[in-house]
């Protein structure tokens, strides 16, 4: 995820932007992940939200049945809530980190 984070920064490779790319990943689907299983990043923190049973037969990985949309859902189809996280500045003594020049448009 933090390779395909910083792809989507491009040039611009500030903290504030590097936050930003990172919890908007839509769709994204590493090699490492099972087909039909995606990343999407948000305010919500709840990045992976389906699911597929594997079983190991002896020498590869096998699916056990479909894929699981509702994986982290109650029983009404909310989505569990996730803590919410906040990315301020370390509370360790230290330089201020630079500014985005596009965090002020």
């Amino acid at each position: 995820m933090l390779a395909q984070a910083l792809r989507q920064c491009g040039n611009d490779l500030c903290r504030e932007n590097a936050i930003r790319q990172a919890i908007s990943l839509g769709d994204y689907h590493p090699s490492i992940l099972p087909p039909g299983i995606k990343i999407n990043t948000g305010p919500e923190n709840r990045p992976i939200r389906q699911m597929r049973l594997i079983q190991f037969d002896g020498s590869t990985w096998l699916p056990i049945g479909d894929l699981i949309e509702t994986a982290f859902a109650d029983a009404a189809g909310r989505w569990f809530a996730a803590p919410q996280r906040t990315f301020g500045r370390p509370s360790r003594a230290g330089p201020a980190p630079r500014r985005c020049p596009s965090a002020n448009q």
